[in-house]
């Protein structure tokens, strides 16, 4: 629950995710958000390093914050895992006999897997994808009249092209009361996102 909070709240890859260690990873005053650093990732193979954050969201069911720091308790209390292993991967495959941590990060793939599992057992899944939950924190933040630059920003998107593709799914997913609303937010988006999109896709599906 943790990874998909993160990744819906941060707009991440799955890649980065996968990647962060506990020595890049600490909880803000008050557990106000959570700042993670990566220095490897699809936009980033320079080895330059690059930190984001996650804002607590009370009483939001998809709070990055309480997730993550649930999980940290949890992870604690019932298989012993050291949160001051600073070398240790945040999200880890672990040993399912014994609970034990191992020193290797759980894999976007694996994870996927595992979403899709959560959501055939909900009864939910159809063809959605775990980088889906980027596309839908993308959306999310536009409802919320989150500009294009910030959600340029958040997502790593240097381009403004490769943002609307994501965030222009609100033109074919909702009623026209919230497309006129947006277009008034982000005068000029709507246009352009129909142009780029030409045909309704499915929000989850989106690579």
């Amino acid at each position: 629950i943790a990874w998909l909070c993160i990744q819906f709240r941060s707009l991440n890859r799955g890649a980065e995710l996968s990647d962060l260690r506990i020595g890049n990873t600490v909880f803000g005053p008050n557990d106000c958000c959570v700042v993670f650093q990566f220095v490897f990732g699809k936009s980033m193979r320079d080895g330059s390093s690059h930190e984001f954050a996650v804002k607590a969201l009370p009483g939001d069911p998809t709070c990055p914050v309480a997730a993550f720091r649930a999980y940290v308790s949890v992870s604690r209390a019932t298989l012993g895992w050291d949160w001051d292993a600073l070398g240790a991967y945040v999200f880890p495959k672990m040993n399912v006999q014994n609970g034990e941590r191992l020193d290797k990060p759980l894999t976007p793939g694996a994870y996927a897997q595992r979403f899709q599992a959560y959501l055939g057992k909900a009864g939910l899944l159809e063809e959605e994808t775990l980088h889906g939950l980027r596309a839908g924190g993308a959306l999310d933040e536009a409802l919320r009249g989150t500009s294009l630059e910030l959600i340029m920003q958040k997502g790593f998107w240097k381009s403004p092209l490769t943002a609307r593709k994501y965030v222009g799914l609100l033109v074919a997913m909702v009623g026209k009361e919230f497309r006129d609303e947006v277009a008034r937010r982000h005068a000029g988006f709507v246009q352009d996102a129909e142009e780029v999109l030409g045909e309704r896709p499915s929000l989850l599906r989106l690579a």
